[in-house]
């Protein structure tokens, strides 16, 4: 009777086994697979990254891409830690320095656009008589010793707070500090949106600025100065696989990372939808860009 019992028991543990197996199969099977990504917020903020997702969801449905919109230094941080799989960044200083400690790898420029100077229209600096950025920074500090305006850094350690900062270093400008200088530890369109609010200058690419602009969200503040001849303006955005990513994930975000590469015809089709160009695909001028990049990741322009 006893044996009975037990042929019983190990009977129901089986049956409950298996049960439990296979629905475990069948939520596997019906799950997706998440891609982890940490994207500048200046790219995001554009809605770049979702159009081109929403493109790669139709060929790959069982994937969702999770973006994370940080500046690209918190971005970097977020790969060292294993928080994501791909990193979207675009402070070429910054991405020498942990493709050197091995934290990112695969290395393929995605986009470029172009930073700019942004300011009051009754432009109190007179940046608009700018001859190099050199100059226009000089002339807002001039004007901003005198209290005739203030300036917005985003002060995040993102691709634009490092271009700025490396813009003020060899305007010879060393003491950011004092009532002037405004950091706001922010993102793209925060900064923008503070730096209307307060009438002030400030740092920016071109295309948060734009998108900022069509939505009637600016208001005081215009563009100022860009030389799109000079390397300190280029805004290279490059993508990375992290190194600590494994598995399935790894491979879904190599996929997507060799989408953005091959199909960079959505990024034109993104600028039609648009109706402007705030971002130029790196297709055909590949050899260009990573020239520009490594210049960059040295820490060196055209103004030096």
């Amino acid at each position: 009777m006893m044996k009975l019992w037990i042929k019983i028991i190990i009977t129901i543990i089986s049956i409950s086994l298996l049960i439990i197996g296979t629905h475990y199969l069948v939520d596997r099977s019906n799950s997706k697979i998440i891609i982890r990504i940490a994207a500048t917020t200046s790219l995001y903020t554009t809605g770049l990254l979702e159009y081109t997702a929403n493109t790669f969801r139709k060929l790959y449905p069982d994937t969702e891409i999770v973006f994370v919109a940080v500046g690209s230094g918190a971005a970097l941080e977020y790969a060292k830690r294993g928080d994501v799989c791909m990193v979207i960044v675009h402070a070429p200083e910054l991405e020498a320095e942990y493709l050197k400690l091995g934290v990112i790898d695969r290395h393929k420029p995605f986009v470029y656009n172009f930073f700019v100077i942004i300011g009051p229209s009754s432009d109190p600096a007179n940046v608009s008589r700018s001859k190099s950025f050199v100059d226009a920074f000089q002339r807002i500090y001039i004007a901003t010793q005198k209290g005739l305006t203030k300036f917005v850094s985003r002060a995040d350690r993102s691709g634009t707070c490092m271009r700025e900062r490396y813009l003020w270093r060899i305007s010879n400008v060393s003491r950011l500090e004092g009532e002037w200088y405004i950091e706001c530890g922010c993102g793209a369109d925060q900064a923008l949106l503070l730096a209307d609010e307060l009438e002030a200058y400030t740092f920016a690419d071109v295309g948060t600025y734009e998108i900022l602009k069509r939505k009637n969200r600016l208001s005081n503040i215009v563009i100022l100065y860009t030389n799109t001849s000079d390397y300190a303006s280029l805004n290279i955005y490059s993508t990375y696989i992290a190194t600590n990513c494994r598995g399935i994930e790894k491979r879904y975000a190599e996929l997507f990372q060799e989408f953005l590469y091959i199909n960079q015809n959505i990024v034109e089709e993104f600028c039609t939808l648009f109706g402007t160009k705030i971002f130029t695909p790196v297709k055909d001028q590949e050899d260009m860009v990573l020239n520009i990049w490594r210049t960059q990741a040295l820490g060196k322009t055209d103004d030096q």
